[in-house]
């Protein structure tokens, strides 16, 4: 049976609201079984259950139309096939599919916020008693996908994006008990992002040290999955802009900006001493750290290793990209890199901390986050010439 667009965008539009409101209202401490006993489907549940509710409320206003009808048509929509819509004049095929890439999104954030809600309050008390996939498995392709999504999710939500910033609560709303701040140092905005990769590691049954051994391996192969290539991808794409959005964020209210450099053991990019000339090899940018820090913990600089592994395969793509254009495309390219760059100071210094910044980081085109990473690998490579 077909079924009305105006019917699949009233249950986008209220599935929305009844996601978003899942992510604000996170559940009560004393709702929450000890990590060890919480399944994937512990999580899933409430997601669940508010995308049927507003399915149901939906078709109150259809009576002709049954739940397995849309059920039906949603997942055609989800592959691609529109045969079995209805279209009216107000909807065509892609406003249709950004609601629903909208729903699908604030779904992942949901999944995202409530494996961090029960890691940040009980996870490093159970870390010892939980059964964890590690060693003796096979990390496949689908939890690679699933965590590429879920921390790519994560990070955009505003609680921790003011985590990542400032430190503190993940959940201050919340007034939580943090029973795992000993067990970690989240000094530092490396430490911190550590916290939330190992985080949706734990929360997906895995031993975060060997699924990101394991990932290194993907992320340095030459011939991976074309859908695993394109998650890396953008989880990489992601974490890079996380650390530039707040490597340039103002530090204080004149105005002063706050610039942070870029230190590592290992060098990772390849960029060329020249426009013509031969290869040098530089640092990666991914993971700076503060510039009043001169002495890094060997723990810290194996956070911020493995941070630049992570981002060094897109970094050096961009360049590869960049190197392969001609010299007036370069010139030009740079010439817009650097404006981007400009703009975006301009626009994060005065817009203040909070939800507006968080909005202004996730509008940024992926043409602009790539030339803000060339904006750094170039004015990196030109200050070791």
């Amino acid at each position: 049976m077909s079924v009305p667009s105006a019917l699949l965008l009233c249950y986008f539009k209220l599935a929305n609201q009844n996601l978003q409101s899942l992510i604000d209202d996170s559940p009560s401490q004393d709702d929450i079984p000890p990590p060890s006993e919480i399944k994937l489907d512990w999580h899933r549940g409430p997601i669940i259950v508010a995308q049927m509710n507003s399915l149901d409320e939906a078709l109150l206003e259809w009576n002709d139309v049954t739940r397995d009808d849309v059920q039906a048509v949603l997942r055609q929509i989800g592959e691609g096939d529109f045969s079995r819509v209805v279209f009216d004049d107000a909807t065509n095929h892609q406003k249709l599919t950004a609601v629903m890439e909208q729903t699908n999104d604030l779904a992942r954030c949901a999944f995202s916020n409530s494996i961090l809600f029960v890691e940040w309050q009980f996870g490093c008390q159970n870390v010892q008693s939980r059964v964890l996939k590690g060693s003796d498995d096979i990390l496949s392709n689908s939890s690679i996908l699933e965590y590429c999504a879920l921390v790519t999710s994560a990070v955009r939500l505003s609680s921790v994006q003011n985590f990542l910033e400032n430190g503190g609560s993940l959940f201050p709303r919340k007034d939580c008990t943090v029973n795992n701040v000993t067990s970690y140092n989240l000094d530092t905005v490396e430490s911190r992002l550590e916290y939330i990769q190992k985080s949706i590691w734990y929360g997906l049954g895995w031993d975060p040290k060997f699924a990101s051994s394991h990932l290194q391996q993907f992320l340095a192969s030459s011939n991976p999955d074309d859908s695993v290539a394109e998650a890396l991808t953008k989880y990489t794409s992601t974490m890079t802009v996380v650390i530039n959005n707040l490597a340039a964020l103002p530090q204080s209210d004149d105005g002063t900006t706050r610039i942070i450099n870029v230190s590592y053991s290992e060098k990772v990019v390849t960029v060329p001493q020249d426009m013509n000339g031969e290869g040098t090899t530089i640092a990666s940018l991914s993971a700076p750290s503060s510039h009043s820090m001169h002495e890094h913990s060997t723990a810290q600089q194996r956070q911020q290793l493995d941070i630049a592994q992570k981002t060094s395969m897109l970094q050096q793509q961009i360049w590869n990209e960049f190197e392969s254009l001609s010299r007036s495309e370069q010139d030009e390219t740079l010439r817009r890199a650097e404006h981007v760059q400009r703009e975006f100071l301009e626009k994060v210094m005065s817009t203040p901390p909070g939800q507006e910044r968080v909005l202004l980081m996730q509008s940024m085109s992926e043409d602009d986050q790539k030339l803000l990473v060339l904006d750094k690998l170039w004015k990196a490579h030109n200050a070791q010439r």
